[in-house]
C-alpha cells in the first residue's frame, strides 16, 4: 500500500525527467505540465494520453509485482509455518511422554 501511494505521487515528476533526458534537455518543469495539458517542452508538445499510458503501464506493473509478492509471502508462510508446526508438535509429544512416564513412577513407589 505505501509503494503504490508513493510511487503515484513520484511518478509525474519521474516521467518528466525522463521525457526532458529523452528530448536532450535537463530543464525542470513543474510536474503538473505534462499530466494536465501536455505542456510545452523545447517547443515540443507531449500529449497527455502519453502520460496516462505511462502511468497505466506503470500502475500494471506494480499490481502484478504486488501479486508475486502477496503469493510469495503465502508460500514462505506455509512452509515456515509448518516447519514450526512440526518442532512444536515433536515437543508437546516428549512432555507428554515424559509425564507418563513420571506418573508412572511417582505411583510405583507409592505402592511399594
Amino acid at each position: 500500500m505505501v509503494l503504490a501511494l508513493v510511487s503515484q505521487y513520484a511518478l509525474p515528476s519521474s516521467f518528466d525527467r525522463h521525457m526532458l533526458r529523452m528530448m536532450g534537455t535537463t530543464d525542470v518543469l513543474p510536474r503538473s505540465r505534462l499530466a494536465d495539458d501536455g505542456g510545452k517542452m523545447q517547443g515540443k508538445r507531449v500529449p497527455a494520453q502519453l502520460f496516462l499510458d505511462y502511468r497505466a503501464g506503470f500502475n500494471d506493473a506494480l499490481k502484478a509485482a504486488g501479486i508475486a509478492a502477496l503469493a510469495a509471502a503465502v508460500v514462505l508462510s506455509l512452509i515456515l509455518s509448518r516447519g514450526v508446526t512440526g518442532q512444536v508438535q515433536a515437543m508437546s509429544t516428549a512432555a507428554d511422554r515424559i509425564a507418563a512416564e513420571v506418573s508412572g513412577a511417582g505411583s510405583a513407589s507409592r505402592d511399594g
